[in-house]
């Protein structure tokens, strides 16, 4: 998982703008970094956070519902990220001042206690027994034997399939990655994707396989 704290907090929560004196062409300035760490930190703490997820979550039930009840489909798939969808690493933002500090990321994976986000989690239990449900993260080859450990303590599991970033993959971007497991599933194995859960713009991929529902991310952007 790549992270880009700097360009997202510039980013996120911009209220301020302004323009050179005299000047036709507009200038935008980003806000005080300390008003968007704490802007960021209201977002998680304060329940706005869980509210927009559940909105995420209930529309992509109804629409995974929808879908299934209305069309016959031969090999339907649903995919689902990990951190930030499957999994909730706000704990950790909170702990380190909503900053990446990426010894203090080795332990908490390594860690295996990552909580659930709850409803994304009650999402996939409800359609994993019917469903082909595949996984497709960032994190790479090398933390796979504490990502699985963390997802069984979350009682996530039954996925037809975890596609982490291989060894071969190392120097392909997020959206690449997805892009090319995705084809790979609906292209050469004939699946059809449903829906694909996520927080980044990069978890869907190039194409679109699918409806996208696209959960809410301040806390880094995985491109």
């Amino acid at each position: 998982m790549k992270h880009s704290i700097t360009a997202l907090l510039v980013m996120v929560f911009i209220t301020g703008a302004g323009c050179a004196s005299r000047s036709t062409t507009d200038v935008q300035y980003p806000v005080n970094l300390q008003e968007n760490l704490f802007n960021v930190a209201r977002y998680y703490e304060k329940g706005a956070y869980m509210r927009d997820v559940k909105l995420v979550a209930a529309e992509a039930d109804d629409y995974i519902a929808r879908s299934l009840k209305n069309k016959k489909y031969i090999r339907p798939a649903i995919i689902f990220d990990i951190d930030e969808t499957l999994l909730n690493n706000q704990p950790m933002y909170q702990k380190t001042g909503y900053r990446f500090i990426p010894s203090v990321w080795k332990r908490w994976v390594d860690s295996a206690e990552i909580p659930a986000v709850e409803p994304i989690l009650k999402l996939y239990l409800k359609y994993v027994d019917g469903v082909d449900i595949f996984i497709v993260t960032g994190r790479n080859v090398f933390q796979r034997a504490q990502t699985m450990r963390n997802l069984e303590k979350r009682g996530i599991h039954g996925a037809t399939m975890v596609f982490f970033k291989e060894a071969w993959d190392k120097d392909l971007t997020a959206l690449e990655h997805k892009t090319k497991v995705v084809q790979q599933l609906v292209e050469k194995e004939g699946y059809e994707v449903i829906a694909n859960i996520g927080d980044q713009s990069s978890d869907f991929g190039a194409t679109i396989q699918g409806a996208n529902f696209k959960l809410p991310n301040y806390l880094y952007i995985s491109r």
